[in-house]
């Protein structure tokens, strides 16, 4: 395992002579879906990037809705969380990706670009499954237009509620069962053994 790690170049091996102490990922070998699980170990530079990038999705989604003619839906929280993911995921795949969909390989569909935000549906249809930007003939269009980088916080953060208790087992009912009917003629015939 040591051999193949040490051939690997991927992996930079200490330079103090005989077995190494410990393999160490080389930074820039890193894929970048790994490159930002490594960056994650430092919690304060991941929310800085974060948050750096949630002021370019503001201000995207901003510009795009007056470009559009579209509003924000009536319900800010769900505006609010669609961009928070836009950047999340912005800063681990380099690409604003749909986080509304469920994908096999996030890195792929990054690379293909169909549903990097704006996705190809908006572009041409104007139909966003996200409720990011919608038309003003959509039943959950509200008269927001604008958003400010604290409110799409405050909002996405009301937004995610701890999970509820769980809920008490419904007690079970004992199910009605008729009463035995005592055989008579058992009955006597026991009495009359006893005799």
């Amino acid at each position: 395992m040591l051999a193949a790690l040490a051939l690997s170049p991927a992996y930079t091996l200490p330079s103090s002579g005989g077995a190494p102490s410990s393999a160490q990922p080389a930074a820039s070998s890193l894929p970048p879906c790994m490159a930002a699980a490594a960056a994650a170990a430092d919690p304060a530079e991941h929310e800085a990037k974060v948050a750096k990038a949630l002021k370019a999705m503001t201000g995207f989604a901003n510009s795009y809705v007056k470009n559009t003619k579209t509003k924000y839906c009536a319900e800010l929280s769900i505006p609010s969380v669609v961009l928070k993911g836009l950047a999340e995921h912005k800063v681990a795949l380099g690409a604003p990706l749909c986080p509304c969909r469920h994908y096999e390989d996030k890195q792929a569909e990054a690379k293909d670009g169909y549903w990097n935000c704006p996705c190809v549906p908006m572009r041409e249809r104007h139909e966003c499954h996200c409720m990011l930007f919608l038309t003003a003939d959509n039943e959950f269009v509200g008269e927001e237009d604008t958003l400010t980088v604290e409110e799409v916080r405050r909002s996405a953060a009301a937004a995610v509620l701890p999970p509820p208790p769980p809920l008490p087992l419904p007690r079970r009912r004992r199910a009605a069962v008729p009463r035995r009917r005592r055989c008579r003629c058992r009955l006597r015939l026991r009495t009359r053994e006893r005799v």
